[in-house]
């Protein structure tokens, strides 16, 4: 039996999807909170001590996170992160590596032409579990397809649906919402 194959015998199907569903929540809260300029969302998925290789960002996120949140705020109008499926590799009952795939489309003006960069790649995480808190230890971003479409001009006026906006302008954060 593999070690992870052992660390899942250990702990109850239950705890397993209980675990598995905190990691996914994990994820979510990353993408939205980067996507929404929200540095303490996406900044509650790491443990205090987390740290993360990204590209040109390399380190641990406390105090410095919020910092390469602003840059990518800075240049960009939007961003989307899209996470795909997740593979999870138990090391034992209180740590998991999990792999994601995700693809993060940011919109930049380039030369006054609206532009979308497609990115394309992995996140590596090392998801650990601290008083019942899982959260991700170490993270490594994985490129693995970039390009850019020049084409993007807008599908739909704006005043057709409800536009997303980073801080308390989204709609996600009072009027208009669902619910």
């Amino acid at each position: 039996m593999t070690p992870g194959g052992l660390a899942v015998a250990l702990i109850s199907s239950v705890e397993r999807l209980l675990a598995e569903d905190a990691v996914r929540r994990a994820l979510l809260a990353y993408c939205r909170g980067v996507d929404r300029g929200d540095a303490a969302l996406a900044v509650s998925a790491y443990h205090p001590d987390g740290v993360d290789h990204h590209g040109t960002w390399d380190g641990r996120v406390d105090g410095h996170f919020a910092d390469a949140l602003a840059r990518l705020v800075d240049r960009t109008r939007s961003t989307v992160h899209v996470l795909g499926p997740s593979a999870f590799d138990w090391i034992d009952t209180r740590t998991v590596r999990v792999e994601s795939n995700v693809m993060a489309l940011h919109e930049v003006e380039v030369d006054g032409r609206r532009t979308i960069e497609h990115l394309h790649g992995r996140y590596l995480d090392l998801f650990t579990c601290t008083d019942g808190d899982w959260a991700i230890s170490e993270r490594m971003f994985v490129h693995d397809l970039d390009f850019l479409d020049d084409r993007a001009a807008a599908a739909y006026p704006p005043h057709v649906f409800a536009n997303g906006a980073r801080g308390a302008d989204d709609p996600a954060h009072g009027a208009g919402r669902a619910g």
